[in-house]
Formats: structure tokens, C-alpha cells, sequence
């Protein structure tokens, strides 16, 4: 493959990306931002598609959803029309950290900033796991995901019912 082929490749995945969050904000903004199951739902979708396209040996295709399904993940914890909480960006959860830490050197919340180490360490582990599933299991490894989605958005969706959110 080419510079240019690769340069291509690489902007595409980023435009399609966007395309996801847009998707993803488009859906929060319809249903309602309580409403978080809705999100989830189309994330899972674009899984089963990108799971299944893999599968049947069109892996381009598949990885276009999949690729759709991770901009649209991001809109879960949209409020306001705002992302509250930086999903996929593993320094800025640092620096959320590094500050919070440096709020309770100077007297302030002295464990405020566990979560973010909690976060930190949940995006770096399921990263792992994602990368050696792939490896080890190359598209296969995109059912579980898929499964753990599905399985998301139905305890997230009768929450939101116990809630009283429809």
C-alpha cells in the first residue's frame, strides 16, 4: 500500500469516525439524553452489522460499522450536547487526574481523583483485551463485544425504565 493509499485510508477512518459521533449526538439529541439505552442500542447494531459483514468475508464493510459504532459510542455520556466524559482519550483523562491530584496537594478533595484512575485503567485494560482478542481471534473477536453491547444496553434500558425515563 501506497503513502498516499495510506494517508487516504487513515483520513477516511477519521471521517468516518466523525460521521459516528455525529450519528451517536443525533440519536442522544432525539431520544433524550437520559436516554442512554438508545445510544447503546444503535452502537450494538452497527457491532452486529461490522460483526457480521467480517464474518461473511467483507471486511472492509464491517470495519466501516465498526468504525461508525466507536464515534457513535461516544455520545453515551453526552449532556447538554457535550461529551462529559472523554471515552477514548486516554491523556485527557490523565490530565483530569494529574489536576484533581493536585487539588488535594493543595487541601482540596483528597480522593477526588480515584475515579479518573479508575477510568484511566479501565480504558487501558479494555484496550488490551481488544487488541489481544484480535490478534489471537482476528474479526471473531467482534461477537463478544456485539454481546457485551446488547448486554449494555438492556440493563442500561430497564434502569432507565425502573427510572421512569420511556
Amino acid at each position: 500500500m501506497g503513502e498516499w493509499t495510506q494517508a487516504a485510508v487513515a483520513f477516511g477512518l477519521i471521517a468516518l469516525f466523525l460521521v459516528g459521533v455525529v450519528m451517536g449526538a443525533t440519536v442522544a439529541r432525539r431520544f433524550g439524553e437520559d436516554r442512554r439505552s438508545a445510544v447503546l442500542a444503535v452502537e450494538a447494531v452497527l457491532l452486529l452489522i461490522g460483526a457480521g459483514l467480517c464474518t461473511a468475508g467483507w471486511r472492509e464493510l464491517g470495519m466501516v460499522a465498526v468504525v461508525l459504532a466507536m464515534g457513535v459510542e461516544n455520545a453515551v455520556f453526552q449532556r447538554q450536547g457535550d461529551v462529559g466524559v472523554g471515552l477514548t482519550y486516554m491523556t485527557g483523562t490523565l490530565v483530569r487526574m494529574g489536576q484533581r491530584i493536585a487539588t488535594a496537594l493543595h487541601g482540596g478533595a483528597r480522593w477526588d481523583w480515584i475515579p479518573f484512575l479508575l477510568l484511566w485503567i479501565g480504558l487501558s485494560v479494555g484496550g488490551a483485551i481488544g487488541a489481544v482478542s484480535f490478534l489471537r481471534f482476528d474479526v471473531l473477536a467482534l461477537w463478544p463485544a456485539f454481546a457485551v453491547v446488547a448486554g449494555l444496553t438492556l440493563a442500561v434500558r430497564l434502569a432507565e425504565m425502573r427510572a421512569g425515563r420511556t
